[in-house]
This record gives structure tokens, C-alpha cells and sequence, in this order.
């Protein structure tokens, strides 16, 4: 039961981060991610008009849209820099954003120099809160960054250099983007890269991020030109390593209930001795070995499915107490203060078929242990 309940307790929390990190991840209305291929670059082909040149790609887009699965396309440049505040340097992404889709992410923000939003600040970045809290930074702070790449400058190659002010602070719920990204308005990376045509990017909205592989596999092949990504081969690596947690987690659990599983074949084994003059009665009766092993095994399986039934219910009951209750609170790096805890009905019935099979297997000793017992030893022993 202990061991039940602990499995049942444990993968429900696990099942409940990952659902809330795709929640995060799905809020930030990129679900598909079209990148011109290195070749692409190379080329100096990125500008603004190569989604329109690749005619079968825009047209399977502009179909999309009109089924109404696609609700937005974003063009997006952005570009990595040094970002500088007093001795303190980090290295972060730029991320400068069309009108419409500014417009959106304006809705993270938490903090800003003015109550109001000024146009003023357009020219400003807006700092993920925990780069903020890591270099001490608040809403009007001077910031440096310095690109990496080269310029031509009076006497040599330089890199390019700008001093901009922090407007504001913004909260995604991603802890890796609001510590690696900063948000701008796309003239204002324009300026700082000199660059009046390039894109990096274009994000795809859709109105069911479900359907991301369905789309993504009907525009892959359409051009050469684009590397199409959803949002799960994004966060491949973030997801695998959460699988991979919860894998280990379990088998881990598990070995509580092969334990347990161990006791029952003591039970059983001293339940055989304490029986040889009864079990070597009903074999002089006609009892099969198939009948004597078939009783032994009932009684280990019906031990099983007690403790079985009872930890689940227990810890479903565990479960129901933490999601509404908030019983343990989590340090402040976590966004949920309390555990977050999804009920899968396919993880309990795959917990209940495992603890039973491990039960079946401690059972069969005992019970191949009586069926082989000989008759007249029981009896002469007994």
C-alpha cells in the first residue's frame, strides 16, 4: 500500500510540472518556428520578402489561415549580444518585434518606468525579471550592448556599441527566456545592427497548439529555404529530460512495492509449511498440483490487490489534499508556490497492472512450493 501510494503521489506531481511547463511554453503564442537555412543566410537571401518568394510555402500558409488554424505570422529579428551594467556582463538574445506582435507582448509586462506606455520606449529593452533580479537591475537603469559583430569604424574594425535604458520588466513564466532573452521593438534592433532588411525568424500562431505536428509536417518539404520547427522539437531536450525523470522516479518507487512483494513470500512460504498435513489431505483426495498452487496464489493476489486498491485510493485522496490545499509550499524559483498535481487515469491502471505482476511473481514460489509437495511427507511430517 505505502508503495503504491508513494508512486501514485510522486508521478502525479511529476505529470503536474509538465503540464504547467507546456502551459508556459504554449503561452507565448509561439507554436511553430520557421528559420531561413544557414545556406539560406549565407545567400544574403533572409529579407523581408523571402516568405513571399517561396510561393507553395506562402500559399500552404495563407490556406491555413483562412481554415482559421493559423491566427498570426510574426517576422522576428533578433541577435545575440553582450549585455553590460556596471562590472556586471551576461550574454543574452535580442529579440526585436513587429507592432503586432509588440502589442502582445506587452501583456508580460510586470514593471515599467511609467505607469503608461510611452512611444519613447520603443527605442528602450525590456529585461526578463529573472536577468533582473540577477544583475540588479529596475526599470530606468542604463544597460550596454555590445555585438559581436564587427563595423567598420575611423581607424578599424570595431564592434557595434549602444547605451539604451531599461523601460521595463517582463514576466513569461519561462525561466530560460526571461534570463537569455531581451524584448525590443524591431527599429530599435534595426538601428543597433544597421541592418534595414534582415529577418532571423517568422512565428507561427496557431489556434490549436495540439495540431503543431500536423501543420508542421504539411510545410515541411514546400522549401528549401526554411528550417519549420514546432514547439515540442524546440523544447525537445527540456522534454526528454522530464521523461526521463519521471521514468527513473517510478522504477526507483517500484522497487518499495518488490519489497513489499517479498514479505508476501514469506507469508506464503511459512503458510505452506504450517499447511503440508492439510495440503497433503487434499492431494490424497484428488487435489491437483494446478488446484494446490491456484489456492496459494489466490491468497498472495488477494493480499496484492488489497494493498494495490488501498494506495491508490490513499494516495489519490494525498493527491486531491495537495491540489487544493496548500500543504507544501515550494521556494520562491518555482512559479507554482504549491505542488501542481494532475490526475492520468492511464498512470493508475499502468501502476495497479505493474504492482500486480510483481505480486503474481513473488506468489509463484510459494506456490510451485506446495503444488510439489509430496503427499506422503506432508502427512508423516505433519
Amino acid at each position: 500500500m505505502l508503495g503504491v501510494l508513494a508512486l501514485v503521489v510522486v508521478l502525479s506531481v511529476m505529470s503536474g510540472f509538465v503540464r504547467e511547463q507546456k502551459k508556459r511554453l504554449l503561452s507565448t503564442e509561439l507554436h511553430i518556428l520557421m528559420t531561413p537555412t544557414a545556406e539560406t543566410r549565407a545567400q544574403g537571401l533572409n529579407d523581408t520578402g523571402l516568405l513571399e518568394r517561396e510561393t507553395a510555402l506562402s500559399a500552404r500558409l495563407t490556406e491555413l489561415r483562412e481554415r482559421g488554424q493559423i491566427t498570426a505570422i510574426w517576422p522576428v529579428l533578433q541577435t545575440e549580444v553582450i549585455l553590460r551594467s556596471g562590472r556586471r556582463v551576461t550574454g543574452v538574445q535580442v529579440k526585436g518585434m513587429t507592432a503586432g506582435k509588440w502589442e502582445r507582448a506587452r501583456k508580460t509586462i510586470v514593471e515599467m518606468v511609467d505607469s503608461r506606455f510611452r512611444e519613447e520606449a520603443l527605442a528602450g529593452v525590456f529585461v526578463g525579471q529573472e536577468l533582473a533580479t540577477e544583475m540588479g537591475l529596475v526599470p530606468g537603469d542604463k544597460v550596454s550592448l555590445v555585438s559581436p559583430t564587427e563595423t567598420e569604424g575611423p581607424l578599424s574594425s570595431v564592434p557595434s556599441m549602444r547605451k539604451v535604458q531599461v523601460e521595463g520588466i517582463y514576466r513569461s513564466g519561462l525561466m530560460d527566456q526571461e534570463l537569455h532573452t531581451v524584448l525590443a521593438h524591431e527599429s530599435a534592433v534595426r538601428s543597433f545592427l544597421r541592418d534595414a532588411h534582415s529577418v532571423s525568424s517568422w512565428e507561427i500562431t496557431l489556434a490549436n497548439p495540439d495540431e503543431s505536428e500536423k501543420v508542421v509536417g504539411s510545410l515541411r518539404g514546400l522549401s528549401r529555404s526554411f528550417s519549420i520547427q514546432d514547439w515540442m522539437d524546440l523544447n525537445a531536450q527540456l522534454f526528454a529530460s522530464l521523461r526521463l525523470e519521471r521514468f527513473a522516479m517510478a522504477v526507483s518507487l517500484l522497487f518499495i512495492v518488490i519489497v513489499a512483494a517479498f514479505n508476501i513470500v514469506t507469508t506464503l512460504t511459512l503458510m505452506v509449511i504450517e499447511k503440508r498435513r492439510e495440503i497433503s489431505v487434499l492431494k490424497t483426495m484428488g487435489a491437483t498440483h494446478f488446484h494446490i498452487a491456484k489456492i496459494f496464489a489466490a491468497e498472495g493476489l488477494l493480499i496484492g490487490l488489497m494493498g494495490t486498491v488501498a494506495g491508490i485510493v490513499s494516495g489519490l485522496a494525498l493527491c486531491v489534499a495537495l491540489s487544493r490545499y496548500s500543504v507544501i509550499q515550494l521556494p520562491e524559483i518555482y512559479y507554482d508556490r504549491t505542488l501542481p498535481v494532475e490526475f492520468l487515469p492511464s498512470t493508475y491502471v499502468g501502476i495497479a497492472i505493474a504492482t500486480l505482476v510483481v505480486v503474481l511473481a513473488a506468489c509463484s514460489f510459494p506456490s510451485r512450493k506446495a503444488a510439489r509437495l509430496n503427499p506422503l511427507d506432508g502427512i508423516r511430517q505433519g
